[in-house]
């Protein structure tokens, strides 16, 4: 599909490789969804109590925070349900102790 949203650019180095750059339509398309992204969230937290919109941003920071301790290839590693953990590579542990 080419609706003139994303630039695509054949790498010169790797033919197998594509550059995708978002056109002035695009980013604008992109300002818009963001937009009606930010309205659906805050008309769901509009539907919570003062408590219960803390409860759910103490969570959101923790879950920030847990996924900060992981690079973008450990994150790719992990599956849904999965108990194993691989901290950030040479951290140790990472920030949050042992798995």
């Amino acid at each position: 599909m080419d609706d003139g949203a994303v630039l695509r650019m054949a790498d010169p180095d790797d033919r197998r490789a594509v550059a995708l750059t978002l056109t002035p339509k695009g980013k604008k398309l992109h300002r818009e969804f963001e937009r009606a992204l930010d309205a659906q969230i805050a008309a769901v937290f509009s539907r919570l109590g003062a408590a219960d919109r803390a409860r759910v941003s103490v969570a959101l920071q923790k879950l920030l925070s847990a996924y900060s301790d992981f690079e973008l290839d450990d994150l790719n590693a992990l599956t849904v349900g999965s108990t194993t953990k691989r901290p950030r590579r040479g951290t140790g542990a990472g920030k949050h102790g042992p798995p």
